[in-house]
C-alpha cells in the first residue's frame, strides 16, 4: 500500500469532506482548544457530559487535511454514548493501535476501536501521525484536566 493509498482511503475521504458532529455544542459543559505545533491544525473539543456519560460531542477546526478532519469526527462518533472510564480506555488504545502496540491492541479491544482500524496503517506514514492524534490528545487532556463548567461533575474527579 502506497503512502497516498494509506492517507487517502475512501472512509478517511468520506469523513474528511463531510465531517459528523462539526460545530459548537452550545450545552457544552466541557470544552478545550488543542493545537499541534507540527502541522499548524488547530481543534475545539465540546463534551456535555452528564450522569458519567458522554451524552453529546462535536468538534470545531481549522484543520486543512482530512486525516485530522476524519480523525475527529470518526472519534466523536465512537465516544457519544460511552462511559467516562470508556472514553478514557478508548482514548488509550487508539495511540496503542496507531503505534502498532499488538499487544495492547489485542488486550483492549472494544466494538468502537474495530470502526477506528482505518488508521491502523497511519503509522506507515510517520509524518502523518500528528494529524490522526491531534483530537485523541485533545480529548486525552480533556478528560485529565478539564475546564469544567459546572463543578457538579463528579465522575471526572478520580
Amino acid at each position: 500500500m502506497t503512502n497516498a493509498q494509506i492517507l487517502y482511503q475512501d472512509e478517511i475521504l468520506k469523513y474528511g469532506r463531510q465531517p459528523n458532529n462539526r460545530g459548537v455544542l452550545a450545552d457544552a459543559n466541557l470544552q478545550l482548544q488543542g493545537d499541534s505545533p507540527i502541522c499548524g491544525d488547530h481543534l475545539r473539543l465540546y463534551l456535555r457530559v452528564d450522569a458519567g456519560r458522554v451524552q453529546a460531542v462535536s468538534f470545531s477546526s481549522s484543520a486543512c487535511c482530512a486525516l485530522c478532519m476524519a480523525s475527529a469526527s470518526m472519534m466523536t462518533d465512537a465516544i457519544k454514548g460511552l462511559s467516562i472510564a470508556g472514553a478514557r480506555a478508548l482514548r488509550e488504545q487508539f495511540p496503542a493501535m496507531v503505534a502498532g502496540d499488538v499487544d495492547a491492541g489485542e488486550r483492549l479491544q472494544t466494538p468502537q476501536l474495530a470502526g477506528l482500524r482505518v488508521f491502523e496503517r497511519i503509522r506507515d506514514v510517520p509524518s502523518r501521525t500528528e494529524c490522526v492524534s491531534l483530537s485523541w490528545n485533545t480529548l486525552g487532556t480533556l478528560l485529565s484536566t478539564a475546564h469544567i463548567a459546572r463543578s457538579n461533575i463528579a465522575e471526572l474527579a478520580e
